[in-house]
């Protein structure tokens, strides 16, 4: 069965120009060496959507769980209330988080044996925040070679999962990969920080 999850870009891309402008002094080399140098705090969960998301349907908001307690986030309290470094880790984790829990919910439990995330877009550079995103959601990401027209190909995707199904577009890519070289594998998870976000997946569900 084919599973489907459709985001918005602009709830994505929003939380990360505001950490980016906020915490970073606008510098995303900045917002990169943040990402590299705070390590994992698994006692510490964060939500924030400024906006609604569409798949899945999160509510606005932005909430903080730590040592088991859910405070909600009231002016400079909160989720903000963290140090900066630890805020922007956060915040990044608990947006894909709740990715990672959504296609659990789909019967989807993704491995870096079997499961691929290919990024594309500007945030497709940003190699710190790649490795992020490979250990929270413990899969394999690869992005695309070519930018050209690179928002379309998401769509281009998704139509041809809803006609084909995914493992189509899985032996698609594989061919693309022999073939043409068009997909580049960049990162992959590492086994100890996937397991940490295993746990910390079980604390976000209780902000949701």
């Amino acid at each position: 069965m084919t599973r489907v999850t459709c985001s918005s870009s602009a709830t994505g891309t929003r939380p990360l120009e505001e950490l980016k402008d906020k915490y970073c002094n606008g510098s995303w080399d900045e917002f990169s060496s943040i990402l590299t140098e705070t390590p994992i705090n698994p006692n510490i969960v964060g939500y924030y959507f400024p906006q609604p998301e569409i798949i899945p349907q999160d509510k606005v908001g932005s909430r903080i769980q730590s040592d088991g307690d859910d405070v909600e986030v009231s002016g400079v309290g909160g989720l903000f209330a963290l140090p900066p470094p630890c805020l922007v880790r956060t915040v990044i984790e608990g947006q894909f988080l709740a990715k990672r829990l959504h296609l659990r919910r789909l019967g989807v439990h993704p491995s870096p044996e079997t499961s691929r995330l290919v990024v594309v877009g500007g945030a497709a550079v940003n190699h710190a925040l790649l490795q992020v995103i490979s250990n929270v959601m413990n899969m394999r990401v690869f992005k695309a070679a070519e930018t050209t027209n690179i928002a379309a190909l998401g769509g281009v995707y998704t139509n041809y999962i809803s006609q084909h199904g995914m493992r189509a577009l899985k032996e698609k890519l594989n061919q693309q990969q022999k073939h043409h070289t068009k997909l580049q594998e960049v990162c992959r998870p590492d086994p100890a920080a996937a397991s940490l976000y295993e746990s910390m997946a079980k604390k976000y569900q209780l902000l949701e």
